[in-house]
């Protein structure tokens, strides 16, 4: 789901909800942010021209402060957890990950000094030897990545959302700062996707605190009724690890990130100060691993994320230089970027906007069937929401990847909702005939088995602007084809944990599981609270690892919380496409891929919109419109304070 913070790397938005840092809804995020829309930006009172020499103007600058917002905060700093991209945002000041990926599709190692690929079942990885958790806890060591892997992601207790990712990863320690991770399967792609990208562990240490030993287990059997055995007891105590105040205040990162968590107030601020200790400081200058531009960072003496729900109030703190930079909302784009007051930049981004359709046990049952999701598909004018309300600052999609991906073949995908095919009478003759016995027109209303119309339940996160006007138009343009729509508004971490994650209701052990956002089969599944139609997400497209698309559109993809069951054999051709070293055959089998996905329309794919940035500073160095453009943006620093200004 696809919010970036202007100067924020993008290797944090890889694990999703990384769906990012320690992410497991592989590639996700709250599409409050996507296209400019999680975010406002207004006219700042910054000079351009202030120099190092002159005073400067802003607070922010005067202060050397970066304070930026964003409409939803944190959740837990539980690492396994984390599934959310607000949260992940604030998780990578005070952890730099495993490393970084720039727009050359280049690895720059952080806690990874090399990461190598010898062939393509087998990562061979070298720590860096200054990486220091807090005292308690020492250096990091492969054996504490062996460790994380096994005991976190590859368990049944720790509640990991990346499990999916490590399923069937060998770890072998090598000696004490490398180690080698043996794929199931060969996967060429494997280190410029999800899990390694921007990794994040606990140290050893702490997991253990948590852990039970044997004869803790059988204690707990034989006092409780849940329990027949002490094999059926977890092996550690989640619920005491998720709210361990060492967990969620991180007073165990040590120097492992460029700055340390100085106050967290969780509804409305989070603040991050220098780490004075930060490992990069042994690795930069004229020569060295991390280079000059490293010297003396992070440049900012805090970092800090406020939480502003409402998209004016976002505006107006950044129009009174209270905030240096904000994602600019579309409606003021093209004015602010017009003006002098305003730094504004338009990014390439790989996150697409969809609507998705519930095809579990408590969403509408028409939504089971593919020509009745086409249908709704070709009922909503996807060039509308493109044009007028992203305002021109988006384009239409009509599979998962973007017009400009190396991977995207116009040829092989079948459009909905553009062009010719939007067409409401068209949609309305596909739901007569496909739809279960009962259901039929009466006049203009789709009224279901039971003689009342047909109506949807259509959830959407709050926080901007156009998120709401889309799902409103979706109303409309249903009502169209006579189905009546109903609006359910909520916070994004509340649309996760009530909408989108899903637990099994069938009996027994469930024929499968992908974690918490998909328990198993759909029709042996639910999500807290029924609902049909969902906006507010955006996923990432990876348009550098198509491998990574399997997280989202097999039948037990951890992402699939939709509950997709492909009409073909689409893991048999993720398998293929891991296997595959020559190009042209691996773009045939991903636009088998995209084709089948734009056929069968899980999910709505709605528009990829730019990443639009607004700064009310200048800053140094300047942000260029390309994809990745910002990965390093620890080196980031006011331009009035450099010495070049």
């Amino acid at each position: 789901m696809g919010t970036e913070i202007p100067g924020r790397t993008r290797r944090n938005v890889l694990r999703a909800l990384g769906i990012a840092g320690a992410a497991g809804l592989a590639g996700c995020s709250s599409g409050d942010g996507d296209g400019g829309d999680e975010t406002t930006a207004g006219p700042g009172d910054t000079d351009e021209s202030t120099t190092a020499d002159e005073e400067p103007d802003s607070a922010l600058v005067q202060n050397n402060e970066y304070v930026t917002a964003q409409a939803t905060g944190a959740s837990s700093m539980y690492l396994p957890g984390i599934s959310d991209q607000n949260t992940t945002d604030r998780l990578s000041l005070i952890l730099d990950g495993a490393y970084a990926i720039n727009g050359d599709r280049e690895i720059f190692g952080l806690w990874f000094e090399e990461t190598t690929m010898p062939d393509p079942s087998t990562v061979e990885i070298t720590l860096r030897d200054n990486l220091q958790f807090a005292d308690e806890y020492g250096q990091m060591t492969a054996d504490d990545w062996k460790f994380h892997i096994e005991e976190i992601h590859q368990s049944d207790w720790a509640g990991s959302t990346a499990a999916s990712d490590w399923a069937g990863i060998d770890v072998t320690v090598q000696d004490e700062l490398n180690f080698t991770l043996s794929l199931p399967e060969p996967n060429g792609d494997f280190i410029y996707g999800p899990p390694l990208w921007g990794a994040f562990i606990f140290p050893r240490g702490l997991t253990e605190k948590f852990m039970r030993s044997q004869e803790e287990k059988e204690e707990i059997a034989s006092n409780s009724d849940e329990y027949a055995s002490a094999d059926e007891v977890p092996d550690g105590n989640l619920e005491d690890f998720q709210q361990a105040d060492e967990v969620q205040n991180l007073t165990w990162t040590g120097n492992l990130g460029p700055y340390s968590l100085d106050e967290w107030e969780r509804s409305s601020t989070f603040t991050a100060t220098k780490n004075d200790d930060y490992y990069a400081a042994e690795l930069a200058g004229e020569g060295n691993d991390f280079g000059e531009a490293w010297v003396d960072a992070p440049h900012f003496d805090s970092y800090t994320y406020r939480t502003i729900s409402e998209q004016a109030t976002r505006v107006n703190a950044l129009t009174e230089g209270e905030l240096t930079s904000i994602n600019v909302p579309t409606g003021r784009f093209q004015s602010l970027k017009e003006g002098d007051a305003v730094d504004t930049y338009q990014v390439p981004q790989p996150f697409l906007g969809i609507m998705a359709y519930n095809q579990r046990s408590n969403g509408w049952e028409g939504l089971e069937i593919k020509e009745v999701r086409q249908a709704l598909s070709m009922a909503i004018d996807k060039e509308a929401i493109a044009n007028q309300i992203l305002r021109g600052l988006a384009e239409t999609a009509v599979t998962f990847q973007p017009r400009w991906s190396s991977w995207y073949s116009e040829e092989t995908v079948t459009p909905f909702g553009v062009g010719d095919s939007y067409d409401k009478e068209q949609a309305r003759t596909m739901l007569e005939e496909n739809l279960p016995s009962g259901y039929e027109y009466s006049g203009e209303k789709l009224l279901n088995p039971e003689g009342n119309q047909v109506t949807l339940q259509h959830v959407y996160s709050t926080g901007n602007e156009t998120t709401a006007t889309t799902a409103e138009f979706i109303g409309q343009e249903l009502a169209g084809v006579g189905i009546k729509v109903e609006f359910t508004a909520l916070q994004f971490n509340q649309m996760l944990k009530n909408y989108v994650a899903n637990s099994y209701t069938g009996d027994g052990e469930p024929e499968y599981s992908g974690g918490p956002y998909n328990a198993g089969p759909p029709d042996q599944t639910a999500s807290a609270k029924p609902w049909d139609l969902m906006t507010g997400i955006a996923f990432n497209t990876y348009p550098f690892t198509p491998t990574s698309l399997e997280a989202f559109w097999t039948k037990t993809a951890s992402t699939n919380y939709y509950g997709y069951t492909p009409e073909i054999d689409m893991a048999g051709l993720f398998e293929d496409l891991k296997t595959t070293v020559d190009t042209a055959e691996r773009k045939e089998i991903v636009n088998e891929i995209l084709g089948q996905l734009s056929e069968d329309q899980p999910v709505n794919f709605l528009t990829m919109s730019d990443d639009l940035f607004g700064y009310s500073v200048p800053v140094d160095p300047e942000p260029t419109e390309e994809y990745l453009a910002n990965w390093d943006y620890q080196i980031e620093q006011y331009a009035a304070l450099s010495d070049d200004s």
